[in-house]
């Protein structure tokens, strides 16, 4: 067993034990790959228990030869090697990737490897790109075979599939980027076309030989684009049979790993296991005192944040933080026992103060050297990204696609807390449901490209006759809802500033817009409904409204406006093209 000094078990859970991917400490020995240590999320995904047992125990009898293949280069060529994997497993592929570390300690040799799933995917039936649809649409793959993976893979990896004769039937968008053939030169062609001769026939041979026999071929393989340049790629050959078993296709997944490799040429192993795994890692690993004083940082902060290493150590941590970060981190730690370990989203600022976002994991350990003293470990991983693009699907969720205004969920929502605040401040609100009058002539007339610029004018109309205290929201093709609200709540005064509101409305709509060579200046129909008299929720307002511009509408006429419960009051214009 390897001894306490090097990493005790205690510091490589702090650092991984929350990891999502699968980690392994192994040693080597005359009998293989034992296991030393291994993660959570390792030991929740192999039902066994792995410390202590051997590679050979665990791995299919398969898949062995291909992993120890890759750990046995990384430790002769003492450097961090990487390498994807990719499994099919009924109508699914699944696509790994794993980074593994040799580390020498004395005489013994170590292998930290860490394995993260890239994706998981049902297989079918899909469109290619367009110089490739003709070709791909040939093809006689069953739908189980092909849904979703070419569009899902086609910026990621490099997709070809031949025939049994290895004649290209298929490739994608980012393949013909890669070799800088178009689909048209590539499909009737064989993969020769892009060798580089840096492989042997022997290796080609021994390559055919098992992918002939049903097996899957993974490896490194050197070609050569259309103009001459060389490019490494990490390959799979995945052997695609009809339901008889038959081998019908070849499917080539690659990615493109010249530049990695270049990298990889040039590491080299030098330090001891803990700073291999801070200092070659895309993680932010920071080690704080127990007063949150920073006691190291990972490089990758220095070039993230803009600081100097001299600048981050001895700073307090919370010091990089935003505001809110700050104190939201602050009472996790007050509300967590001491040894537990908290996952939270922080916002860090860099020296320039541009802010980005990370997922961190914040674990205390003991000090192995000073009795009674802690320190915080804490793993942090980059999720602007992912951030952003909750933004944006929260946007969407809330907002029409067309004029960008707020949609029926947003209604609802925001009404319900009007009513609140109309609760507490002792004033009213009013809805007014909007239907545009003859509509459907224009789209008609004009068609729908005109048609849908008119409904975002119309949009922008309505919210210009507002405050910005306000809401304007569009709930289906021509109908849109106004909120008014802080009105008085004595009727006479309320219906004087809905009046005046609905006067601004029909100005505004009457002096009308161009579109193209096109004048528009349309006509509306409103219904009136106010909180609290005609309901005490969003539906029974809405209900109430839409009763009274069924009034306006199919009674009063066009252009004309309708209060739930009063008197009509109407006027009446002609719609102006």
């Amino acid at each position: 067993m390897m001894q306490e000094a090097f990493i005790t078990r205690e510091q490589f859970h702090a650092m991984y034990q929350l990891d999502q991917s699968l980690v392994f400490l192994m040693k080597k020995d005359i009998n293989g790959y034992r296991y030393v240590y291994t993660n959570q999320a390792a030991k929740d995904f192999f039902s066994d228990k792995l410390e202590g047992k051997y590679l050979t125990e665990i791995v299919n009898r398969v898949s062995v030869p291909l992993i120890e293949k890759k750990y046995e280069e990384a430790i002769a060529n003492n450097q961090q090697v990487t390498y994807h994997d990719f499994y099919l497993e009924n109508d699914r592929i699944q696509t790994n990737k794993t980074v593994c570390t040799p580390i020498q300690y004395d005489k013994d040799t170590y292998l930290l490897a860490s394995t993260s799933k890239i994706e998981e995917l049902k297989i079918g039936t899909s469109e290619g790109t367009a110089s490739n649809s003709a070709a791909f649409n040939s093809l006689k793959i069953s739908p189980s075979m092909m849904k979703h993976l070419f569009d899902t893979f086609n910026v990621a990896v490099n997709i070809c599939i031949t025939d049994t004769q290895g004649v290209i039937e298929y490739v994608n968008a980012s393949f013909e980027q890669t070799t800088e053939y178009s689909a048209s030169e590539l499909i009737g062609n064989t993969n020769a076309m892009l060798n580089s001769r840096k492989q042997s026939r022997a290796f080609y041979k021994e390559l055919w030989s098992q992918i002939s026999s049903g097996f899957i071929w993974r490896g490194e393989m050197c070609n050569r684009t259309k103009y001459g340049r060389n490019y490494w790629l990490d390959t799979t050959i995945v052997p695609i049979t009809d339901e008889q078993g038959e081998i019908k296709h070849y499917l080539g997944i690659s990615f493109d790993v010249s530049n990695k490799k270049m990298q990889l040429t040039k590491l080299k192993n030098t330090e001891k296991l803990f700073q291999l795994i801070t200092e070659h890692t895309k993680d932010f690993i920071v080690i704080t005192s127990d007063e949150g004083i920073i006691q190291y940082v990972s490089p990758n902060h220095e070039a993230k944040l803009g600081y100097g290493k001299d600048e981050l150590i001895g700073k307090f941590y919370m010091d990089l933080l935003s505001k809110d970060s700050a104190v939201k981190m602050q009472k996790e730690l007050k509300q967590h026992g001491e040894f537990d370990s908290i996952k939270l989203e922080l916002e860090i600022c860099s020296k320039d103060r541009r802010t980005f976002w990370t997922e961190a994991q914040l674990t205390k350990v003991r000090d192995s050297k000073r009795k009674g003293i802690y320190q915080t470990v804490l793993v942090a991983r980059e999720v602007t990204e992912r951030k952003e693009m909750e933004e944006q699907l929260r946007y969407l969720a809330y907002h029409d696609t067309l004029t960008k205004l707020p949609n029926r969920r947003f209604l609802v929502e925001k009404v319900t807390e009007y009513i609140r605040i109309a609760d507490s401040s002792g004033s009213s609100l009013a809805l007014l449901f909007i239907d545009g009058d003859n509509f459907k002539e224009i789209n008609d007339t004009y068609g729908h490209e005109i048609g849908d610029e008119f409904i975002k004018s119309f949009g922008e109309a309505l919210s210009s006759s507002v405050r910005n205290s306000d809401l304007v929201a569009r709930i289906g093709g021509d109908e849109f809802i106004i909120v008014l609200t802080d009105l008085s709540i004595d009727e006479m005064k309320r219906k004087e500033q809905i009046g005046q509101t609905i006067s601004r409305i029909q100005d505004i709509l009457h002096t009308g817009w161009m579109i193209g060579p096109h004048t528009f200046s349309p006509t509306s129909s409103i219904g009136v409904a106010c909180y609290p008299e005609h309901g005490s929720t969003v539906a029974m307002l809405l209900d109430q409204a839409d009763q009274a511009l069924y009034y306006a509408k199919r009674v009063a006429g066009k252009d004309s406006y309708h209060y739930m419960g009063s008197i009509q009051e109407t006027r009446d214009s002609t719609l102006v093209r």
